[in-house]
């Protein structure tokens, strides 16, 4: 019979939404010695104003909290600092056991990729996360178009390619997002087979 010390350190916990993710870390990464966390999946999808609150800024100073457009509207609050998807990425540079990270986003947005999430500002804080082996922290991203000219890639500058990922602690890895549902059911079918 084999005993494993920790249940925590040899299982892979997916999360499909920031916040269970963020309930989730934040309830089992306080204790790091007890819960030693070191395999996580998000695959998650954002809500356009999580997209828009990383959007840079038009003018001056202007760098902190969600475009005018969300000003006095439900949430107030909600800032590049101080978001579901903010907290996720803090409580991740926390963990301290983190072996494997694999995280895919995408965006709900109708508007492509390229036109709607400043990727060096939405992902910046995963740049604090550390794992051992660069090649098992992978951020999955959509596909940027090829460039055609000057107003094909409208955030200029604000995308995880090139020299912007000689320091980076992952690996940037362009394609559709991953079909979770595939996997849950093939899972199922095969422990069926096992049982029956």
């Amino acid at each position: 019979m084999e005993c494993l010390p920790s249940l925590y350190g040899n299982t892979t916990f997916i999360f499909t939404d920031t916040g269970t993710a963020g309930a989730f870390l934040e309830l089992y990464s306080q204790d790091m010695e007890r819960y030693p966390l070191r395999s996580l999946e998000l695959c998650i999808r954002a809500t356009n104003i999580m997209t828009e609150i990383y959007y840079p800024s038009a003018g001056p100073g202007g760098d902190e909290g969600p475009p005018a457009v969300f000003a006095g509207r439900a949430r107030p609050g909600l800032s590049m600092s101080n978001n579901p998807w903010q907290r996720v990425c803090d409580q991740l540079a926390q963990l301290r056991n983190l072996h494997e990270l694999r995280v895919w986003f995408d965006s709900r947005d109708l508007r492509p990729w390229h036109k709607r999430v400043s990727e060096t500002r939405f992902f910046g804080k995963l740049f604090d996360v550390r794992v051992p082996d660069k090649r098992r922290f992978v951020l999955g991203l959509p596909e940027l178009p090829a460039r055609r000219g000057p107003d094909t890639h409208v955030l200029e500058g604000q995308y995880l390619e090139g020299e912007r990922l000689e320091d980076a602690p992952f690996t940037v890895e362009r394609g559709p997002r991953p079909n979770n549902w595939r996997i849950h059911l093939r899972s199922i079918i095969s422990a069926g087979a096992l049982a029956g």
